[in-house]
């Protein structure tokens, strides 16, 4: 069972740094823990259905100003079509609300298509 302390280092590690898994878990390697990369996957999935309900709290706060600053990342996806290229590209969004307050509010969301996820 992983701690709440290792699941956060894990996110921040994949999501804020950037890192791949293989590289993560290199990283526990040298320090002889062996964690699975599926494993790491599982766990990043089951934490981003516990933090759900905080995504749609949020989308609401970043949209309701009006002024929100929007930009995307291509991303490789594996395409399940035998007949069909091995990966097309799909989207990541970002939203942050414009908050010269501070640091602003910033939700992602994922898109199969250029289309974006525009409110």
């Amino acid at each position: 069972m992983a701690s709440a302390s290792l699941l956060a280092y894990r996110i921040v590690r994949k999501c804020a740094d950037g890192l791949p898994l293989y590289r993560i878990a290199g990283r526990f390697a040298r320090l002889r823990i062996e964690l699975a990369r599926t494993l790491m996957s599982e766990w990043l999935a089951q934490c981003a259905e516990l933090l759900e309900w905080l995504h749609r709290r949020m989308v609401p706060k970043v949209f309701e100003s009006g002024n929100v600053w929007e930009d995307d990342t291509t991303l490789a996806r594996h395409n399940h079509d035998p007949s069909g290229r091995k990966t097309y590209e799909a989207k990541l969004w970002l939203y942050a609300k414009d908050d010269r307050h501070g640091p602003p509010p910033i939700i992602y969301e994922f898109s199969n298509s250029r289309t974006g996820m525009r409110r």
